[in-house]
């Protein structure tokens, strides 16, 4: 079952470890299905319908490249994906993220408040030691998530997080009614990559719009790097806005779309 962290502006709908999305690439650890604000729903699913072995809400996601350890044990030994647990490796073909790989999760421990939630987990293999604390917590109309990883053992911990921000506002598609906005200039030549076979995506100056709803998958690959962890998502219809600003300095930003029929 699902928990709700409420106050008197937003409402949290949490998967607990051991509960709804049960795979091997998202953490465990803070599982948001989405948030209600103002009787709106803002929140959707990688798929047409919630999948338990699929991404949703604002999940997130450690060692998207490399996990710990991956490249140094052979096929048959495990390796570490912080937020999940001891993964099977399973060839010596590169980590792939969308590989389901068998894993033994963490022991997860978590303390629930009316407005927020505590994790608490050890990862103790082949010399990677650590503790991590992750809180996710409501504050007005905003929720607030922290981290915190301390290495006690003998190696280097090295690893990044990828935010996934699966959102819609009441399952309104894509279209001109959204815009979502940076804090710096967008311009199109110098994004790596721009997959938008219906020249559909508008770009004008911060921001990035829809001239129509789309009718097939596009994906903007590293939009901008190294700037500020920041980004607004403007809905027009119903007159709101979701942000989310972060504390440090994201390495690179990518942007895509599902159409679900």
């Amino acid at each position: 079952m699902p928990v709700e962290l409420i106050n008197d502006k937003l409402s949290l709908i949490i998967d607990l470890p051991g509960g709804g999305y049960s795979g091997s690439r998202f953490d465990h650890t803070g599982k948001i299905r989405y948030v209600v604000f103002d009787n709106l729903v803002i929140g959707t699913a990688e798929t047409e319908n919630f999948h338990y072995k699929k991404g949703c809400g604002f999940y997130n996601e450690f060692g998207i490249d490399a996990p710990l350890g991956y490249d140094e044990i052979q096929p048959g030994k495990e390796f570490i994906k912080p937020g999940v647990g001891y993964l099977l490796k399973v060839s010596d073909k590169p980590y792939d993220f969308f590989y389901d790989y068998q894993f033994r999760p963490f022991d997860f421990d978590y303390r629930i408040g009316q407005e927020r939630i505590i994790y608490r987990y050890l990862c103790n293999l082949n010399g990677y030691v650590f503790e991590a604390v992750k809180e996710i917590a409501l504050s007005g109309n905003r929720f607030i998530i922290k981290y915190e990883m301390e290495n006690k053992g003998d190696k280097t911990i090295r690893t990044n997080e990828y935010v996934h921000n699966f959102i819609s506002v009441n399952s309104q598609n894509i279209s001109g009614n959204y815009k979502l906005q940076f804090p710096f200039n967008i311009t199109r030549e110098e994004i790596h990559k721009v997959i938008d076979k219906e020249n559909n995506l508008i770009f004008d100056r911060d921001f990035i719009s829809w001239k129509n709803e789309p009718q097939s998958e596009f994906f903007i690959d590293n939009l901008k790097s190294n700037c500020k962890a920041e980004w607004k998502l403007i809905n027009r219809t119903y007159g709101c806005m979701i942000s989310e600003k972060g504390n440090f300095v994201a390495h690179k930003i990518n942007y895509g779309v599902n159409v679900m029929s």
